[in-house]
């Protein structure tokens, strides 16, 4: 079973396929559930003469199989596709699609795509210095020891800064697209937990609302609840006790938190969930 459209290229010409595989700056990417093709791309390394000579990646023939649709697929394709052309030293990553999908521009642009003429294309910027430590989520597991890729490390710190300022609806569209709810960094915080740190509720009710697990606690054992009770954010508390949070979870836990901080409106709040 193959996505729509990638059965008929390859129809079309029964070496297309080889004679791209074979050729070492072209990749041909698929996503698989089991024997069933799900979704699939095709990424180009390209060498130009403009911007110093600089490396462009070309994405094209970009497929998901319409019952994987708005699953986070076609985001994890693409995540990974921009994530490989920063390995290789690409100082751009280029997308080409037809201009009738408006609805599939708009699903580019969330991902931080731009329209440009006559492609849509996002800057791959120099990636920033980032001090040594442990990436850890759903995708990338539990890494420690070993080189994680500077583009992967950048790309997760935009992610938690948008977390951490209450960016919620681009920080929405990034989990919406394949980054995982419980993305966490190198001291066990996750994207809920910085969320309600911070003191962001529209942010912590969008993170709950995509699957971010309220119970894990960081490395201190402190919960997302914990946080919000220290920030003093009511709308926080409220979101993450409709949640199933437990107010005893962790240590310090919520409850001992509002009790050592003496924050009675916080204890109230608690209370009234036993």
């Amino acid at each position: 079973m193959t996505p729509s459209g990638v059965q008929a290229a390859a129809s079309g010409s029964p070496g297309r396929a080889d004679r791209i595989d074979a050729d070492p700056g072209h990749l041909l990417v698929v996503a698989a559930d089991g024997d069933d093709v799900v979704g699939a791309l095709q990424l180009s390394f390209v060498p130009g003469l403009s911007r110093g000579g600089a490396l462009r990646g070309q994405l094209e023939g970009v497929r998901v199989r319409a019952d994987r649709r708005g699953s986070g697929l076609g985001g994890g394709l693409l995540w990974w596709a921009v994530t490989e052309c920063r390995r290789h030293g690409c100082a751009l990553v280029q997308l080409t699609t037809d201009r009738s999908r408006a609805e599939a521009h708009r699903f580019y642009e969330g991902l931080g795509f731009r329209h440009r003429t006559p492609a849509t294309s996002c800057r791959c910027e120099r990636p920033a210095r980032t001090r040594p430590g442990r990436l850890r989520s759903p995708t990338l597991g539990a890494v420690s020891g070993q080189q994680i890729d500077p583009g992967v490390i950048e790309l997760a710190g935009r992610v938690f800064d948008l977390a951490r300022g209450g960016h919620t609806d681009e920080l929405a569209a990034y989990v919406d697209a394949g980054v995982p709810a419980n993305l966490t960094n190198d001291k066990g915080d996750t994207l809920l937990i910085l969320a309600a740190y911070h003191g962001h509720p529209e942010t912590v009710a969008a993170l709950l609302a995509r699957g971010a697990d309220h119970a894990r606690a960081n490395d201190r054992g402190q919960t997302a609840l914990a946080a919000a009770v220290f920030k003093q954010s009511a709308e926080a508390v409220q979101a993450l006790l409709r949640a199933g949070a437990d107010p005893d979870a962790g240590g310090p836990s919520a409850r001992e938190m509002a009790r050592f901080f003496d924050l009675p409106a916080m204890a109230a709040l608690l209370d009234g969930a036993a």
